[in-house]
């Protein structure tokens, strides 16, 4: 009963996505703004998108470390530092942080917001982190023309980590990321300069091994759907891309409790069951 009802609920969650992706949400009024970030657009087309599907609202916490419950427990961050400690011998590591761009057709208005000078094309930025397990956390989006350490920033991602990622003894535990970040709290990046050391080297030719598993997961959420990489169908204005993108993510994760991924078989640690995974949010004590 268990695997039928777990078939079922991937089921209605895939035929929800492909839903999304066919309509063609259309809203008018979002023409009219010329000079605006993504940001101003977020509550206008967050309230279209919930108002036809509620997944966002429903699952959306299921994508933010900070909102996420059990799936981040202390005992769940413990046991993915010790699997990445017996792999790469590195220790208090339990996930991988990096920021993606992804590309966007030119906006008729306001196309300023997502052009990304230094890729020289228009884009969404997201931020996300990866675990052993393989499973995908997501952050965003955030204007194209934004760093990865910016958008670490603003993210609220270092006061979460600075409350809650801690070994159950008490040992601080953390993120590794690419040179694209700045040293953090809770956030480990690679030794840079000339003049570091033979072991700063090693240890920077180590992770680097490592790191490139949550790459391996961003690039499978498009795998799984080519759409998103369809430049020319992803209508910034058009059509509510990001929460196409984040459901999409949604489903690579369901997908990966079902049967794997790279990522989990490289580190040799089962991703949650989809009932594990698919846990409602609790309410906040404080609220009424």
């Amino acid at each position: 009963m268990s695997s039928l009802r777990d078939l079922s609920l991937l089921t209605i969650l895939t035929l929800a996505a492909a839903v999304s992706y066919v309509l063609d949400m259309r809203d008018d009024n979002q023409l009219q703004i010329e000079h605006c970030s993504y940001e101003d657009l977020e509550d206008m087309s967050d309230l279209h998108f919930k108002e036809n599907f509620c997944l966002s609202a429903k699952w959306g916490h299921l994508l933010d470390v900070r909102t996420c419950g059990n799936l981040l427990s202390r005992q769940r961050l413990q046991r993915y530092a010790q699997q990445v400690r017996s792999h790469c011998n590195v220790d208090l590591i339990w996930g991988f942080v990096d920021g993606t761009l992804r590309p966007v057709a030119r906006p008729s208005r306001g196309q300023e917001a997502v052009y990304n000078d230094r890729k020289h094309f228009h884009a969404l930025k997201y931020q996300i982190i990866s675990t052993p397990d393989g499973l995908l956390f997501a952050q965003g989006p955030w204007d194209g023309s934004q760093d990865d350490s910016s958008v670490w920033k603003m993210s609220g991602i270092a006061d979460w980590l600075q409350a809650s990622s801690f070994s159950n003894d008490g040992k601080k535990l953390y993120l590794f990321g690419d040179r694209g970040y700045h040293l953090d709290h809770h956030l480990i990046i690679p030794y840079k300069g000339d003049d570091i050391s033979s072991e700063e080297t090693l240890f920077n030719l180590i992770m680097s091994k490592y790191r490139i598993t949550v790459e391996w997961a961003i690039g499978s959420v498009v795998a799984l759907f080519p759409r998103l990489s369809n430049r020319q169908q992803q209508k910034f204005l058009l059509t509510h891309i990001a929460n196409d993108y984040l459901i999409a993510v949604i489903l690579r994760n369901a997908l990966s409790c079902l049967k794997g991924n790279t990522t989990s078989r490289y580190f040799g640690l089962d991703p949650p069951s989809l009932d594990m995974y698919f846990t409602e949010r609790v309410p906040d004590s404080h609220s009424a």
